[in-house]
């Protein structure tokens, strides 16, 4: 696997450059963020404060696990790296991933914040297809924010599968967005 970093500034954004499985690019870019990531997980106070403890519920345990069960069964390859990701950054992986899945935990427990996240706009008619995106993430996330080069290889054979770049957050699966 390689991977590596251009210097940045504010700037600038930095970039990554990470080949391998999943769970390697996962874990490469964990490593390199890993001060970001455990910020991220760490003084998010809706994911301490209260996903956290609903998780240690019953019913949350339940609730999450079901979340965690479909995104496996769906896209394993994202678990793959999240678990990657939170090896590398040394963060426990529940709490990253409670941490993905914290907008829809939100709309569940009915916890309203100030800063709900982007807005995605999508317009499908027959004289136009348009989809829009605005990055109008947390304030928090302000120079932390870095771009990868990603190529993805094969378990079985070491080939080439995936090649794409992706702005992304920390403790994100480089094709995800928070």
């Amino acid at each position: 696997m390689i991977c590596s970093v251009k210097e940045h500034s504010k700037e600038s954004v930095p970039v990554f450059w990470a080949r391998g499985r999943h769970y390697d690019v996962g874990y490469r870019i964990g490593q390199l963020t890993q001060d970001l990531v455990q910020e991220c997980v760490t003084q998010n106070a809706t994911l301490q404060q209260k996903l956290l403890p609903f998780y240690n519920t019953q019913d949350g345990h339940r609730v999450v696990q079901n979340f965690l069960n479909t995104t496996k069964a769906v896209f394993p390859q994202y678990i793959d790296e999240l678990k990657g990701t939170a090896d590398g950054a040394k963060v426990s992986f529940i709490e990253l991933f409670l941490y993905h899945i914290e907008n829809e935990l939100k709309e569940r427990l009915n916890i309203r914040t100030e800063q709900e996240g982007c807005t995605d706009i999508l317009i499908n008619l027959p004289e136009a297809h348009v989809t829009a995106h605005s990055e109008d993430v947390r304030p928090s996330f302000l120079n932390k924010c870095f771009i990868v080069q990603v190529v993805i290889v094969s378990d079985v054979t070491g080939e080439e599968v995936e090649n794409f770049t992706a702005f992304t957050y920390p403790g994100s699966p480089c094709c995800i967005d928070v």
